[in-house]
């Protein structure tokens, strides 16, 4: 009598093999990694819920948080220059700050934060981030009004890279003796 061993052979072992890559590959496709349009949708949901918390901050304390990072009042607080780039926002009105993943991108800031002197007005902002889109004028996340005069820095501009691959929130009005400094005082907060 003769024994035979038993076992797979070389090509069952790689049927089977085969088999578990193809599902991985599924599992991972459709779990492991986010489409930018994933991606985009998160940075807008991050977005909204910075301006709850920074409304939130100025219902308690009567004026919007200042820029963290130790930047000037109407200059943009970056994520990838300090995680607090909104200062005194995080823990009580959101748990932490997000941070964007595209950060490793070239040319990408990621989230961002200005206010004007008075903490009137702010912008919140995600930086060269955008990935699925073209952001236009009649989109709700829009860096600026387009055609809106800025000071110092001219137009809103669409159709400029920066326009075009980021999303931005803003909110309040400047105080300002008089309809034409407060247009102008909130337009340096809303136009960058």
């Amino acid at each position: 009598m003769q024994f035979r061993a038993r076992g797979f052979t070389i090509v069952e072992l790689m049927v089977v093999i085969g088999i578990i890559g193809i599902l991985s590959a599924i599992v991972y496709a459709n779990v492991g990694g986010a489409s930018p349009k994933v991606r985009d949708a998160e940075r807008q949901a991050d977005l909204r819920n910075l301006q709850t918390a920074i409304e939130q901050y100025k219902q308690k304390n009567g004026r919007y948080p200042v820029a963290g990072c130790s930047v000037l009042p109407n200059t943009w607080a970056y994520e990838n220059s300090c995680s607090q780039y909104i200062a005194d926002l995080s823990p009580e009105f959101i748990a932490t700050l997000p941070h964007d993943q595209r950060l490793t991108v070239a040319g990408t800031r990621g989230y961002s934060y200005m206010t004007n002197s008075s903490r009137t007005v702010y912008k919140v902002s995600s930086l060269n981030t955008v990935e699925s889109e073209i952001v236009v004028p009649g989109s709700a996340f829009k860096r600026c009004e387009a055609g809106v005069i800025c000071p110092a820095t001219g137009v809103c501009d669409p159709a400029s890279d920066e326009y075009r691959y980021s999303y931005a929130l803003w909110g309040g009005y400047a105080d300002g003796a008089n309809d034409t400094a407060v247009k102008t005082a909130t337009a340096l907060v809303i136009c960058k």
